[in-house]
């Protein structure tokens, strides 16, 4: 029986519904989805357990056998058994030929049996063994059949010629022999045994290659990929090895070990590639299914079956039907009938209350950094090979007035103008510091980048020329905000300033000094009349933009408040919203000191957040990746936009074409450290992560 067992695996999760993501997850409180077990229908019993399983390739039928010396064979579409036939020795192991014909049958009574499918009969007979029988393989081009022995030999015999065609020659096992695999041309043959190692012979003369020795605990199943490049075996010692073949009989075998994976916690029954190549699937007695990715070694999926499977096999033929057994009894499930029900990630906390509000997760557009993004070369300042030595980690983003463009911004230094349509990069910037804000002149003038060291650099939208350079601050900017006319920018910084710059001049026309902790953002009256601010010092404070006179200073009960952490106002200046480190929005009136509302309910700290031109709604963000809207009239959050990470996103448009390729185990969204409205309100662009993302607006 050829063990490509493992790949039914494959078939269910090609069924899995991502149904249950719930906004805000937890990435440590994921529980494992379960077989719907309606969905699975018994076809096979015997009074002792069952041993071995084999479907054959055409999918329709199943043979099973079991300690009460009985073999029988199945109808998978209707469940009927088609024959039962007692053998003198227990069966140890099962093979189909490739044209479904026969059935090959190993026994411990030392017999090897190839029997007619049609009727159960014996047709042909290998008797002149001397040991039992405790695995049996068929090779693909179906001339051979491989039996291995309990005292570690292993015969290659011909099916036509009723005979033995080679004896694998030298003493390399001495103890029994747990599976059996041939390559893909039926020319190499794989050998699993009980001393923990496995071996690779030449079918045609018998001779041993190299034996691969890497694990602790007897292997229980061994067989190659498609295309005969790679050896996945699995172990009682909990883990499964990838190997490469060995070129020579004295290569280390340590140096031929391409991944070793590690997470089952008992005996590792089955091991084997998927389709693809690019993943390897597994079953232990730990009741549980894995799927591990080649290239990282990282388990992206465990699937609960929620019962011991002794044995296990798929039809790689229909990729409908899977069978497996567990105790007495053997189970037949149709893949494209079969449920899950889904993980369910936990809230973080259970704080976030917006978990029944509509979810956005696909966004209109994501960008980020790779080398085949590089755009127009000829725009760029900065040289575009930089594209692979950094990300946009932290990003900080805001829309150009024309939707045309974005700009991104990120802490490693480098900011990035993308073109919306194309989704490609139109140039880089850079001089020398990490960034930590950014903005754009409503009059489309001025990108402003506000640096760690604290200067502030002025670049020419159409080709990211840097036209000046304004230094006031000590510290890190920690906002920047442009007057409604673009002719005035107020910076604001860790060092406790907060600076109001002429932009026709490039000039400061003053400096607003009063906080006793950082300043943690800042924004402008429509009239440029007043400069508000709000900082870690827990206060908000209203400053004349002319003389920097304080006009007032909202600093009731610091005791009870928290730290502030951004700041936004309404386009109208009628009011503001204030960000608190206590994962609440202060709703307040601008003209008045009178606090008009308090937003709660967020799982994380309000660090973005924007208002839509039209004033009807206020977007806040924060680093669990939930975008929240909120309705200003009622002051109620309405619909939730979520920053999925790239690689989960593709998993779930996968899943719904019917195969999941890597599904994490552990979900983390992508931080929101800025958002900001298109002119026009019909566009949002998020980001913070690696990513910046583009949604369709609020209605």
């Amino acid at each position: 029986m050829k063990k490509i067992i493992l790949l039914f695996f494959f078939a269910f999760i090609c069924q899995f519904q991502f149904t249950r993501l719930v906004v805000g997850a937890d990435s440590a409180a994921v529980s494992l989805p379960k077989f719907d077990t309606n969905q699975i229908k018994s076809i096979s019993t015997h009074k002792e357990n069952i041993n071995a399983v084999a479907i054959s390739p055409n999918g329709k039928f199943v043979a099973t056998s079991a300690a009460d010396r009985f073999v029988v064979l199945s109808e998978i579409e209707s469940g009927k058994e088609l024959w039962r036939v007692q053998f003198r020795g227990v069966a140890s192991s099962l093979a189909f030929t490739p044209d479904g014909k026969r059935l090959a049958v190993g026994c411990r009574d030392k017999n090897l049996i190839i029997c007619d499918v049609n009727s159960g009969k014996e047709s042909a007979k290998f008797d002149t063994f001397t040991k039992p029988i405790t695995a049996i393989e068929v090779s693909p081009n179906g001339k051979y059949v491989a039996a291995g022995f309990d005292n570690g030999a292993v015969l290659i015999c011909d099916i036509a010629a009723k005979k033995v065609h080679k004896e694998l020659l030298g003493k390399v096992h001495t103890k029994p022999i747990l599976d059996i695999a041939f390559s893909g041309k039926s020319d190499r043959v794989l050998v699993a045994s009980l001393d923990a190692s496995v071996s690779i012979w030449n079918v045609n003369d018998g001779k041993w290659l190299y034996s691969f020795k890497g694990h602790r605990g007897p292997v229980k199943s061994v067989s190659y990929d498609r295309k005969d490049e790679k050896i996945v075996s699995s172990s009682t010692d909990k883990s499964i090895i990838v190997w490469k073949p060995a070129s020579n009989q004295k290569q280390d075998a340590k140096e031929l070990i391409l991944q070793r994976f590690t997470g089952h916690t008992a005996e590792v029954s089955f091991a084997c590639f998927a389709p693809d190549g690019g993943t390897v699937y597994s079953a232990s007695i730990d009741k549980t299914f894995a799927q591990w990715n080649l290239r990282d070694g990282k388990q992206v999926m465990r699937i609960d079956v929620g019962q011991v499977l002794n044995r296990a096999v798929f039809s790689p033929a229909t990729a409908y039907n899977a069978v497996w057994a567990s105790g007495k009894q053997a189970a037949v499930v149709k893949t494209e009938q079969l449920k899950f029900i889904a993980p369910t990630y936990q809230l973080p906390a259970n704080r976030n209350t917006f978990s029944n509000l509509p979810v956005v997760s696909n966004p209109v557009a994501r960008f980020n950094l790779s080398a085949d993004q590089s755009g127009k070369g000829s725009k760029a300042n900065l040289n575009l090979s930089v594209l692979k030595s950094f990300s946009l980690k932290e990003a900080r983003s805001c829309f150009f007035v024309n939707p045309q463009y974005a700009v991104s911004a990120g802490a490693g230094g480098v900011g990035v103008v993308w073109n919306v349509e194309t989704r490609r990069v139109e140039y880089l910037f850079s001089h020398g510091a990490l960034f930590t804000a950014v903005a754009f002149s409503p009059n489309s003038t001025v990108i402003a980048v506000g640096s760690k060291d604290g200067s502030i650099i002025l670049l020419e939208p159409s080709n990211g020329k840097i036209l000046a350079m304004l230094k006031g601050h000590t510290a890190a900017i920690t906002g920047l905000t442009f007057s409604q006319n673009g002719k005035r920018l107020a910076s604001a910084s860790e060092d406790r300033l907060v600076i109001n710059w002429n932009m026709d001049t490039g000039q400061s026309i003053g400096v607003a000094i009063g906080h006793s902790e950082k300043v943690a953002g800042v924004a402008i009256l429509p009239d440029m009349s007043k400069t508000i601010t709000v900082s870690a010092d827990k206060t908000i404070r209203v400053w004349a933009s002319t003389n920097k006179f304080e006009i007032w200073n909202e600093s009731t009960q610091p005791e009870k408040r928290s730290e502030f952490v951004s700041v936004v106002m309404d386009r109208g200046g009628a009011w503001f919203a204030a960000g608190c480190k206590n994962n609440t929005i202060e709703i307040w009136q601008t003209n008045e000191k009178k606090r008009l509302a308090t937003l709660s309910g967020l799982s994380d700290v309000p660090v973005a957040m924007a208002i839509a031109p039209d004033g009807k709604y206020l977007v806040s963000g924060g680093k669990d990746g939930v975008l929240v809207v909120w309705n200003t009239k009622t002051w109620k959050a309405e619909k939730t936009f979520v920053q999925l990470p790239e690689q989960l996103e593709k998993n779930i448009t996968e899943s719904k074409k019917g195969w999941v390729r890597n599904l994490p185990q552990k979900i983390e969204y992508e931080p929101i450290i800025s958002v900001s409205f298109s002119n026009d309100g019909k566009k949002i662009i998020t980001s913070g992560g690696n990513n910046s993302y583009i949604w369709n607006g609020i209605n």
